[in-house]
């Protein structure tokens, strides 16, 4: 699905935007991109994705074989808490002039964090995470 022109804002994605129109239902989003990661996941083909957010990985998570985290999010402390708790490889993009900041984030993201987080039934809660081993840097395009 093509990403419709950014305009004055950011287009959110197919999971919170999934009729392209700015009405942001959720809840269809949701489904239809856990629908598709259970069709893929069907055809025996893994699935990777980048996480832009902290909540969104706990409804999708056991479908996805590798995920990402955008050069512009890998200094975020929550980006890093969420990848040190995820059971899959995690890849930090470097900026373009540095990748300091994805570096840094792989080394804080094999170390265990305790954070603030929402349950896949919506309770806000502490998780405690024993760290990735398995987080690594994402070279930028050349």
């Amino acid at each position: 699905m093509p990403a419709p022109p950014l305009g004055a804002g950011r287009w959110s994605g197919a999971m919170y935007d999934p009729g392209l129109d700015g009405s942001f239902q959720l809840n269809r989003g949701f489904r239809q991109a856990r629908q598709l990661l259970v069709d893929i996941a069907r055809l025996g083909l893994p699935a990777g994705c980048l996480y832009l957010d902290s909540i969104s990985p706990q409804f999708i998570a056991d479908l996805v074989s590798w995920s990402a985290v955008g050069a512009s999010t890998a200094a975020s402390a929550l980006h890093r808490e969420l990848a040190s708790g995820l059971s899959t490889p995690v890849g930090f993009q470097g900026g373009a002039s540095s990748a300091d900041a994805a570096v840094d984030a792989v080394r804080s993201a094999a170390s265990g964090h305790a954070f603030l987080s929402v349950s896949k039934q919506g309770v806000a809660g502490i998780v405690q995470t024993t760290g990735n081993r398995d987080c690594h840097l994402v070279l930028p395009a050349a």
